[in-house]
């Protein structure tokens, strides 16, 4: 039988590697059989260092090997391309790479095409909708980002949070009635809501520039 190290999930920044050194001994008896490295965490790549036992089956009675194995973070938007291999069909993986692509990558076009591949995959999902509608809003397409995030309140009209989103959009395009009503329904929902008061306000605000002549202001 073989002999299995397990190495511990050490905890390491993104893009951070420490290396560890083991020994392993055959106290006696008989061959110790394939040596076999694993760890049980899959968020690390491990590579295991240079080991050469006198026998390449293992070590023999009273052997020992000494070697260095180097822990590596795998990075999410990895782990992401990992289980879209695993799964290709599987939307709310194309969803998650999608944001990491563009909050933490500044990927438009490749957040946009896991966006796009997500909906193709699972129209349904309503965090999908209001996520992509996010993106859609930071490339300045206005009139699709309103459209995702209205679709997400038609998927659910529960969803406080997507609520609030919708009202964002309905701000920024002048929609001045259907926001406030879109964060009324938010805060009914979720009378704790965060941004909803802040959006009231910025409404509030919206319609005191327009009623005296003045023009929006951006953002």
């Amino acid at each position: 039988a073989g002999v299995a190290l397990d190495l511990p999930a050490t905890l390491l920044a993104i893009g951070a590697t420490a290396t560890r050194s083991f020994t392993l001994e055959n106290p006696g008896g008989e061959p110790s059989g394939a040596i076999a490295l694993r760890t049980d965490n899959a968020a690390f790549v491990v590579a295991p260092g240079a080991c050469s036992p006198d026998e390449p089956d293992g070590l023999v009675d009273g052997a020992s090997c000494t070697f260095e194995v180097r822990f590596t973070p795998i990075t999410n938007l990895a782990l992401t391309a990992q289980l879209i291999a695993l799964s290709p069909a599987l939307g709310e993986a194309y969803t998650a790479r999608a944001v990491l692509r563009f909050v933490f990558d500044l990927d438009w076009n490749g957040g946009d095409a896991d966006f796009a591949q997500a909906l193709v995959f699972n129209p349904g999902d309503v965090m999908t909708h209001w996520q992509y509608s996010r993106l859609l809003a930071a490339l300045g397409r206005m009139p699709e980002a309103l459209a995702a995030a209205g679709q997400a309140t038609q998927l659910d009209p529960l969803s406080a949070q997507a609520w609030e989103i919708q009202a964002r959009y309905q701000l920024a395009s002048g929609e001045l009635a259907a926001a406030r009503r879109s964060l009324e329904q938010a805060l009914d929902l979720a009378p704790d809501h965060g941004r909803a008061p802040l959006g009231l306000g910025d409404e509030a605000c919206a319609r005191a520039r327009a009623r005296h002549g003045l023009p929006p202001l951006d953002g």
